[in-house]
């Protein structure tokens, strides 16, 4: 008993500082950030106005982006994933719903500005014989052929196999996984068991050093509940996604649920932010490439509680 008492005594001590001590290791740390804020966080290159709602994705840190079926969440993610590619940083985007070709299509149509129903019928062709078209597909090419974007599909992949991926990743700085519910018998799985793969996602993160990103579905909501901005407490499966990320983005549609709202605007909320404001931001939207961006001069309904 006496040996017990003792290791808690010690392990309290080990783990405490006193007070002057803790400020001037904090005051320290703080001016060591801003010194070099840079390798801590990752801000987007183009989406600035989401980096003014929440300063730019960071080191150590898991992120979920959530939405609704045929919402935007996997546009957004490729959006976003791109972005960060393009800034400098090294990425990898792990896609457990769509293959190679379908991610590798849908950043063409983004990019180049395509109309993705137009891709492979006869008057593509004649697209892509114009000196617009050509100039775009050079200078697409000329712009990204260094950059660090690793695209791959894991189909068909047990959730063993996804955190096997993420431990072997190196020098990687930012990780994609769209979706987690995709992952083979995730749904299986007992609620306890899925919250600890969870906090593995997290503690990978941080132990690593990179910022990873993980999609998930929302829960479909009820007939009159579709129109409106989905919650943290819909985000499927369960509840350690709002509970252990360090930031919840959600991404809705109105006009999927509402033919009279705008058809180029989609809505991103951040409904939690462990380091920041929380809000609710509108991005422009093109159906027909898919692109997301920012919706110029536009600024965001920012909460400080």
């Amino acid at each position: 008993m006496g040996d017990i008492k003792d290791n808690v005594i010690a392990d309290i001590v080990s783990n405490s500082k006193q007070y002057c001590e803790l400020m001037h290791e904090i005051h320290e740390g703080i001016q060591d950030g801003v010194v070099n804020r840079h390798k801590r966080f990752f801000p987007l290159k183009t989406m600035t106005t989401v980096n003014d709602l929440i300063g730019g994705f960071k080191r150590g840190e898991l992120v979920i982006i959530g939405g609704r079926p045929s919402n935007g969440k996997s546009a957004l993610m490729l959006s976003i994933a791109f972005d960060l590619a393009a800034a400098g940083y090294k990425v990898h985007f792990f896609s457990l719903e769509m293959t190679l070709k379908s991610m590798g299509e849908r950043l063409y149509c983004s990019n180049l500005g395509i109309d993705s129903q137009k891709l492979y019928k006869e008057e593509m062709l004649g697209i892509m014989q114009t000196k617009q078209f050509n100039e775009r597909l050079v200078t697409e090419f000329s712009q990204n052929q260094n950059i660090r974007f690793t695209l791959s599909d894991s189909l068909a992949k047990e959730i063993d196999d996804v955190i096997g991926m993420l431990e072997l990743e190196s020098d990687t700085e930012i990780i994609f996984i769209d979706y987690i519910q995709m992952i083979k018998n995730f749904m299986r799985n007992t609620k306890e068991s899925i919250d600890e793969y969870i906090k593995t996602l997290r503690e990978i993160a941080i132990r690593k050093n990179m910022c990873v990103i993980v999609g998930s579905q929302i829960n479909r909501g009820g007939v009159n509940d579709d129109d409106k901005i989905p919650g943290m407490h819909e985000l499927k499966s369960t509840g350690a996604l709002e509970e252990v990320a360090d930031v919840v983005m959600i991404i809705h549609y109105p006009h999927k649920h509402d033919e009279s709202k705008p058809k180029d605007q989609i809505v991103l909320k951040v409904a939690k932010n462990r380091s920041g404001p929380t809000g609710i931001l509108p991005l422009l939207f093109s159906p027909e490439t898919g692109k997301i961006q920012d919706w110029k001069n536009v600024t965001a309904k920012i909460s400080r509680s």
